[in-house]
Formats: structure tokens, C-alpha cells, sequence
């Protein structure tokens, strides 16, 4: 007679958010100054997700056998109201991972968002942390840090826009970037579900990209 055994693992429920991705929070103990509001559930429905308040990066990896040691970091638009991060987070993401580069998808704290208790310089101090952490963790994920850079939409071109031009505030500096996308005009696209026509934008918009990642040479820093 045969005897089955069943053995339970656990992990924290962070890796089993968004899809079964792995979510990564940019501060252990909440984002500084804020950390009493760490615990706040976000809202999410459609294609949005706001309030914000324990920001993070989720982590989307390429198959081994295509990985190329590249990785951006992604930040979705939304007018620092929302985050659409679906079509300009998961989307991209995948894209990324098709072409070999690994992809962290950031939450970011929205200061224009209803009563919210943030400013401009919060989601500055955001992305600042999901670049640094990024590089920590390199060699867990097989990124070459060497190969790191930002990717943005919209309000998400702005963070990279701002990352990529050495901004630095309240001591919140980072190494530097080895490239900087900001695509503002994906900002034009209606936020929906991904169609051929929108695929085809994200195809064209990112070749570029595509090129300099997967060749492993960096874009002239902005």
C-alpha cells in the first residue's frame, strides 16, 4: 500500500498578489513618515488602483532561456490619481519579459489623489527606492546591474523623466540610470483592455527600447 504524504510551505502572501507575481514593499516598515498607514488596503477595480500607501514593486521575470540581464523599472500613469496598472503596468511588463528584460512594476504614492496626505517629493522618494532596491536585489534575479533603467507613462514619464535627470531631494539620491523611457505619448490611449491596435502601439512605441535592452547596450542617460 502506498502512503501519500502532504507537506504544506509557507510563504508570505506577497507572492501571491497580482497574478501570482511577487510584490516587493519599497520600505519593511512602511514608506517613512507614513508608516502608521502601512496596512491600508488599496482600491482596485477595472483597470485602476489607488490608495496607495505602502508602495511597492511587483515583479514580472522573462523565461530563462530568453533572459538578458536587462531590467527597467515601470511606473504607470494615472495623473498621480490612479495608477493604470493593467495596460501600463502588467502590459508592459509582459512585453518586457518577451523580449528577455526583467520587469518591476512600481506603486507609487499619488499626491493628487482625494484627501491624499502626500506631496510631489513622496513619489519622487518612490522611485528613488524602487531603483536602489532594484539594484539589491539584482543578483537574486540575475539582473546585471550594469543593465538597469526606468520606463514610464503619462505621470509614470514624469518619475522617469525626473529619475533620469539626477533629481534628488531629502537624501533620497540613487546610483545612476543606465537608461530613461518615458513615453508620455502612451498617456493617449484609453486605459482598456489590451486590443491589436493598442499592441501594435506598444510594439512600435517600445522597439527602440527593444534594442538598446536586448543588444545589451544602455540609452544615453537624460
Amino acid at each position: 500500500m502506498r502512503i501519500f504524504s502532504i507537506v504544506f510551505v509557507f510563504v508570505p502572501l506577497s507572492f501571491f498578489a497580482q497574478d501570482s507575481a511577487l510584490v516587493i514593499p519599497l520600505w519593511s516598515a512602511g514608506a517613512p513618515g507614513f508608516e502608521n498607514r502601512k496596512n491600508e488596503k488599496e482600491e482596485a477595480k477595472d483597470w485602476w488602483v489607488k490608495n496607495i500607501h505602502n508602495p511597492s514593486l511587483t515583479v514580472f521575470l522573462p523565461s530563462k532561456d530568453i533572459a538578458t540581464g536587462a531590467a527597467a523599472v515601470v511606473c504607470p500613469g494615472g495623473g498621480f490619481r490612479t495608477l493604470v496598472f493593467d495596460a501600463e503596468g502588467k502590459e508592459a511588463a509582459k512585453f518586457l519579459n518577451s523580449i528577455g528584460v526583467a520587469a518591476f512594476v512600481l506603486k507609487y504614492r499619488l499626491f493628487r489623489e482625494e484627501n491624499s496626505p502626500y506631496k510631489e517629493e513622496n513619489a519622487k522618494q518612490d522611485i528613488f527606492r524602487a531603483m536602489r532596491l532594484v539594484r539589491s536585489v539584482a543578483k537574486d534575479f540575475n539582473i546585471d546591474t550594469s543593465r538597469i533603467g526606468v520606463m514610464g507613462f503619462s505621470a509614470g514619464g514624469e518619475m522617469a523623466g525626473s529619475r533620469g535627470h539626477g533629481h534628488a531631494q531629502n537624501g533620497f539620491t540613487a546610483s545612476r540610470i543606465l537608461f530613461s523611457q518615458p513615453r508620455s505619448t502612451w498617456s493617449l490611449m484609453s486605459p482598456r483592455p489590451v486590443n491589436s491596435t493598442r499592441a501594435s502601439a506598444i510594439s512600435d512605441e517600445s522597439m527602440e527600447l527593444s534594442g538598446w535592452m536586448s543588444a545589451g547596450r544602455s540609452t544615453p542617460e537624460m
